[in-house]
This record gives structure tokens, C-alpha cells and sequence, in this order.
């Protein structure tokens, strides 16, 4: 058995992702007989997937300004403390 991803081109010339699974079948002799192909269009899923990742990407970056200004802001704080003390 194998499993494989391409991409195609529908005939109104959209791109098509596509999972094919294939099978080797033999007689009883061991000759190979035909095969079985199963193909599964997988556009949709990839489209999400990608559409996470870049997601993911945006919010791990807020993540990381979030964690700047809280810093920046803790310090601003701590200075102005520092300065009622003096």
C-alpha cells in the first residue's frame, strides 16, 4: 500500500490538492492483478491548516509584544517608585 499527496488542476483551472491511496492486488499466484486507487481531494483541509499555522504564528506574536509591555510597564512602575523614595 501507499499513501501520497499531489497537486492538480480542475478543468476551470482551479488548483486541486489531492490524497491518493493505492493498493497492489495479486492472484493467488502472487501476479499482480490491478490495482486499487482511492483519491480523496484534501484542498479544503490544507487551506485550513494553513490558515492555522498563520493564525498561530500572529498570536505567538502578540503573545510576545503583550509580554514587552507588561516588562515595559513593570519597569516604568519600579522607576517611578524609585523616584517617590529619592
Amino acid at each position: 500500500m501507499f499513501v501520497t499527496e499531489s497537486v492538480g488542476q480542475r478543468k476551470d483551472g482551479s488548483i486541486v490538492q489531492r490524497r491518493m491511496a493505492g493498493l497492489a492486488i495479486r492472484d493467488d499466484l502472487g501476479r499482480l492483478s490491478h490495482y486499487v486507487l482511492v483519491h480523496r481531494d484534501i484542498t479544503e483541509r490544507k487551506r485550513a491548516a494553513a490558515e492555522l499555522a498563520h493564525t498561530n504564528e500572529k498570536l505567538l506574536q502578540y503573545s510576545h509584544e503583550l509580554q514587552d509591555a507588561k516588562y515595559r510597564a513593570e519597569m516604568a512602575t519600579r522607576a517611578k517608585s524609585d523616584s517617590w523614595l529619592a
